[in-house]
């Protein structure tokens, strides 16, 4: 591991990989068959009484963490209850829901905002500094190699910006508008995987997966700067454990380094793709007003593709990245 990767990544903000926590996530996603029902979260009537009265405050876009705690203390206990299912249980959770609706677009950002920022501290996901991250299809073609957020193609299993050092703890993604066909998403852990294949006959390949990988930065970084980032796939160390998986930006990221991809890695990615695939999982459609946050470090998420004929509307989503 080298030095930078080592110095960002061995600290408390980590995932505390507990033998308690393991054994959730192992009775949730291997030993039962997981349902959307068990991680759904019903958004209490209160929190939605708290949103009708702070939008009523139009200067209070930007309220810190603390400040929003004090004006809406129903939601903030919400939000904690999230936080802690997506900490110390099974890292996924569906807010169900917030009725989008009754709000304008502006105001649905707002709530998105405060929600999210009641959770855990907002992080920027790009060069600009987005923290409110539109995930819709903005018509691009794939050859430009953009990211694929803004494309309607089929998303693999994966977790978000797996360049950073360190990547988001948690991700959430509020839907705004479905798609007029397809987008299911799909999410399972991905330490229950990394558990499964280190203690078994695929222990070689994770071992691999610890060492640095090139993974491409997608555009976001500095005009003179390298356009990839070395980070290991997986971190355990006594600190915690962090995933970071997207089988096809680790596989760019060697040609953007200049080199072919190792067997030893091409098989190492391989098998966790395909372990990934046929692990228990849960598929669902995200409806208007629904939010879904992961733990970054323990779930991969997916989604498949969509289409959205009418040029007016289709699939928007709102991403969040948290500290």
């Amino acid at each position: 591991m080298n030095t930078r990767t080592q110095l960002a990544e061995t600290h408390s903000d980590m995932t505390k990989m507990s033998p308690a926590l393991y054994e959730k996530h192992n009775e949730f996603w291997i030993n039962s068959q997981p349902s959307l029902e068990q991680i759904t979260m019903t958004l209490p009537d209160v929190c939605v009484d708290e949103f009708d009265r702070i939008l009523k405050q139009s200067t209070m876009a930007e309220l810190s963490q603390a400040e929003l705690k004090l004006a809406m203390p129903s939601t903030a206990a919400f939000a904690s209850r999230v936080a802690d299912q997506l900490e110390n249980d099974c890292g996924a959770a569906l807010i169900d829901r917030i009725p989008t609706e009754r709000y304008t677009v502006d105001q649905n950002r707002k709530i998105c905002r405060y929600v999210s920022t009641l959770i855990a501290p907002l992080m920027a996901q790009n060069h600009a500094g987005t923290t409110l991250y539109d995930v819709m299809d903005k018509k691009v073609a794939p050859e430009q190699k953009v990211r694929r957020s803004i494309t309607n193609l089929k998303q693999d299993y994966h977790t978000d910006g797996g360049w950073f050092i360190p990547p988001a703890r948690y991700i959430g993604l509020f839907c705004v508008n479905s798609a007029e066909t397809g987008g299911f998403s799909r999410v399972t852990s991905i330490m229950s995987a990394y558990k499964a294949m280190q203690q078994g006959a695929d222990a070689d390949a994770i071992k691999v997966l610890e060492q640095p990988q090139p993974w491409d930065r997608q555009g976001e970084h500095a005009e003179n700067d390298t356009a990839y980032s070395m980070a290991p796939i997986f971190v355990e160390n006594e600190d915690g454990f962090l995933s970071r998986w997207y089988e096809t930006y680790v596989r760019d990221g060697y040609q953007l380094k200049g080199e072919s991809v190792p067997q030893a890695v091409d098989d190492a990615l391989t098998k966790v793709a395909d372990y990934l695939d046929k692990q228990s999982s849960i598929r669902f459609l995200l409806q208007p007003g629904q939010f879904q946050y992961v733990n970054n470090y323990t779930v991969v998420h997916g989604r498949e593709a969509f289409e959205d004929p009418n040029p007016q509307g289709g699939r928007h989503l709102i991403r969040v990245w948290h500290k």
